[in-house]
């Protein structure tokens, strides 16, 4: 039983030794200089990149957007939710309008729109879903979060401090908020009048 213990032992000793001692090897040498000019110290670096060349292979994924119909084309397009089916929900704040596509881009539904009224926006500005895929917009210009159903109906409207810069829903349909008042200015002293 010793001995067994004992070649255990060296074995993951030397697997160690092998894998650090490769790692080692791997690892990039800088190739600058250090010097001192005038008293300074110069660290020159070289004209290679440390690691060579890095390149990047993109794939499109999906592409969601046609010229010929309105239902693809954004006006400042702020953010981006997905729900649990994989729909994608993007706030186009310019439209004043949450636009819903399936997990292929294809369009599905609008849900709100410009206005003042139940579900409707001067400006959206953020979307949030909580658990039940609840959707949270916020509407800058009128300080509150219209709520709307996984489907698109109106549900309720949350009023916001006037200094809500941004917002999220939690799985329990809360509202977090970051939140900053305004600092009230000092009043000015005044100064005696010398005539």
């Amino acid at each position: 039983m010793v001995s067994r213990i004992k070649v255990v032992l060296i074995f993951l000793f030397f697997s160690t030794s092998i894998t650090f001692g490769s790692l080692d090897e791997q690892k990039a040498k800088w190739k600058g200089k250090i010097e001192f000019e005038n008293g300074v110290k110069v660290i020159k670096n070289p004209s290679e990149p440390l690691y060579g060349e890095i390149t990047y292979e993109l794939e499109e994924d999906l592409s969601i957007g046609n010229e010929d119909d309105e239902n693809y084309m954004f006006y400042r397009t702020v953010r981006i939710a997905v729900d649990a089916e994989e729909n994608i929900l993007v706030s186009d704040s310019g439209n004043c309008r949450i636009q819903k596509y399936d997990k292929n881009g294809n369009y599905l539904q609008t849900i709100g729109g410009k206005g003042q009224g139940p579900g409707e926006f001067e400006e959206s500005w953020g979307i949030h879903l909580d658990s039940e895929d609840n959707i949270y917009v916020g509407d800058s210009r009128r300080h509150n979060i219209n709520v709307f159903g996984k489907t698109g109906e109106f549900k309720r409207v949350i009023r916001l401090p006037s200094f809500t810069f941004n917002f999220g829903a939690t799985k329990e349909e809360n509202v977090l908020m970051i939140y900053t008042s305004r600092i009230p200015e000092k009043p000015r002293e005044k100064k005696p009048h010398l005539s």
